[in-house]
């Protein structure tokens, strides 16, 4: 089933793969359905008219250095606060592939909105490491709590009666401007290597209006500061490998795994920069020659070249994720070769995105240095995603010393 770019078209499934030669399947339509590898019910989201304000919108999303208010509340109305929220609390509990299938066409839309839309899916994963008791309270009042994590070990944590005392300062908080919960990950004073995620309510951090960026600059990624703030023993959630309580399969794929998202984001960007180019190219002209830039061989070399990057780069991403996701549903972990596989295809994708928005980027000429340039924005966005860590070179090697029989299994630490 495929979605066309104009004229009526069915929902969007999100997690299967169009057929070629739709690489990306442009999401027109009031309705997307989402549906999973797994087995579970679907979820139909009304995505179309949002992504439409978010496209409308990016130039003020932009300008405020966060998500405003009525987009928060809209990603709720959407169903994009739930998605990976567990069944049991109300949530979609989301496969890995349609999660990164929706982020996509987010970042289609706004690669900001759909940055902030991947830290807040993210966060269930940690809560699956916590007691229900915790979980129940965090999701008491619904599935569409929004909760923000901060996983540089920025902060130090203390032992105290009954829990811990927890000061700290985190840089790059995506998304706390609006969160409801914060998890904050804290080394254990006394304790050498100690870790833990110190789950805290908003209302006990300082967000600091420090996120002057280059670029994704409607995450409001300031600063947050935690005073000394009291964390029951029950808040302090040990991540290593194996303190997983939640049963679900979703959680059972590892949380590095969702490198997936950061890379589905980057593909988008990619993807909405491939568009403009060609809807510029239709009409502009430049100084050197008497036709339009689709008109021109080099231009159209570069073009098909763009569109078999990205193209090859995201079927390799989603098969990596699929066949991740598989392991865990029929086995319930992921064996460190894919693990190893899919945080490589992951900084693939991301790479082949940087240099499709570089060639449209370039292409367009002196268009796309205008602030009033989608190009301008998609360049200083993709080349924001990669300064993430999900992202480094370090990666690479990590994945490669798997593949190559160096070491036998992934770091289990963040």
């Amino acid at each position: 089933m495929k979605t066309r770019i104009s004229g009526p078209s069915p929902p969007l499934l999100v997690g299967h793969e169009p057929e070629y030669p739709d690489p990306l399947v442009a999401l027109d339509t009031a309705t997307a359905m989402t549906t999973t590898l797994g087995a579970r019910s679907d979820t139909v989201l009304p995505l179309g008219p949002f992504l439409g304000d978010l496209r409308s919108r990016r130039a003020e999303i932009e300008a405020q250095r966060r998500l405003p208010d009525d987009i928060l509340y809209g990603l709720a109305a959407v169903g994009l606060r739930r998605l990976c929220v567990p069944r049991r609390f109300g949530g979609d509990e989301i496969d890995p592939v349609g999660f990164a299938r929706v982020l996509e066409e987010v970042a289609k839309a706004d690669a900001a909105t759909a940055w902030c839309v991947w830290i807040y899916g993210s966060a269930p994963w940690f809560l699956a490491h916590a007691a229900d008791d915790v979980a129940a309270e965090v999701w008491s009042t619904g599935p569409d709590v929004l909760i923000a994590s901060l996983l540089s070990p920025s902060g130090v944590t203390r032992p105290a009666a009954g829990g811990y005392r927890l000061t700290g300062r985190w840089p790059f908080a995506s998304g706390s401007i609006g969160a409801h919960w914060l998890v904050c990950r804290a080394t254990v004073a006394g304790t050498p290597g100690a870790l833990r995620l110190m789950l805290v309510p908003a209302a006990s951090v300082r967000c600091l209006d420090t996120w002057s960026s280059a670029g994704l600059c409607g995450t409001g990624s300031g600063d947050v500061v935690v005073d000394d703030v009291f964390v029951p023993e029950a808040f302090a959630i040990d991540f290593d490998a194996g303190s997983r309580r939640r049963p679900e399969p979703l959680y059972a794929f590892p949380h590095r795994g969702l490198a997936c998202g950061s890379a589905a984001i980057a593909l988008g960007i990619a993807r909405d920069a491939l568009d403009e180019l060609v809807s510029l190219a239709a009409t502009k002209r430049t100084a050197f020659g008497a036709g339009p830039l689709a008109e021109r061989p080099a231009v159209q070399a570069g073009a098909a070249r763009a569109e078999a990057e990205l193209g090859a780069a995201r079927a390799f991403l989603y098969q990596c994720t699929a066949t991740a996701w598989e392991s865990v549903l029929r086995d319930g972990d992921v064996p460190a070769r894919h693990q190893a596989m899919l945080r490589a295809a992951a900084n693939h994708a991301c790479r082949a995105a940087v240099r499709v928005v570089d060639f449209a980027y370039t292409t367009a000429g002196g268009t796309s240095v205008y602030r009033s340039s989608p190009l301008q924005r998609h360049f200083r966005d993709i080349h924001t995603v990669t300064q993430h860590f999900f992202h480094s070179d370090e990666i690479d090697e990590m994945a490669g010393r798997v593949l190559l029989g160096v070491q036998d299994d992934l770091p289990s630490r963040l």
